[in-house]
C-alpha cells in the first residue's frame, strides 16, 4: 500500500495539473482546478486557506489543506498504480458535492489497516485510517 504522507507547507506544493479545489476565507465559493491547466496554490495576505484538495494524477500526489485552530496544515500523500486499481485493503469511495458550482462527485481512496481489537479476541481487525482525494468524479 503506497499511501505514505507528509507534512509539508504550501509553499513546497508544486506547479502542476491539478484537479481539485482551493478554498480561501473571504469567498463563498471555492476555486476549483479541472487539471486542463498548470496551476499552484496562492498564499493571500488577507484571507486564508480554510481547505483544499488537490490531485496531481500525473504525479500521484494528493494534497490536502485544512486550517485547524489557527493553524495551516497541509499533508502529501503518495498513491500508487495498486492503490487506484483497488488492490489489498483500498477502496475507491465517492462523495456527492453540495457547496461546489459544476462539480458532481468527489473522489477518494479509503485506506483500511489492521489493528488489534480485544472485543475481538485479540484478532486484528480492519479499521479506517485514511481518506485521500484522488479527483473528480461526474459522471451520473
Amino acid at each position: 500500500m503506497g499511501n505514505s504522507m507528509n507534512n509539508i507547507l504550501i509553499k513546497d506544493i508544486p506547479q502542476a495539473l491539478y484537479e481539485g479545489y482551493v478554498w480561501y476565507s473571504d469567498a463563498q465559493t471555492p476555486v476549483v482546478m479541472l487539471g486542463d491547466k498548470t496551476q499552484g496554490v496562492t498564499l493571500r495576505k488577507d484571507a486564508f486557506i480554510i481547505e483544499g484538495l488537490l490531485w496531481d494524477r500525473k504525479a500521484r500526489k494528493s494534497y490536502r489543506i485544512a486550517y485547524d485552530k489557527g493553524i495551516q496544515k497541509v499533508y502529501c500523500y503518495d498513491v500508487t498504480d495498486a492503490d487506484l486499481n483497488g488492490e489489498g485493503d483500498v477502496v475507491a469511495e465517492d462523495y456527492i458535492v453540495h457547496r461546489i458550482p459544476g462539480i458532481r462527485r468527489l473522489s477518494f481512496l479509503r485506506y483500511w489497516l489492521p489493528e488489534k481489537d480485544e472485543m475481538c479476541e485479540g484478532f486484528d481487525v480492519l479499521m479506517p485510517k485514511r481518506l485521500v482525494f484522488i479527483g473528480f468524479n461526474q459522471l451520473v
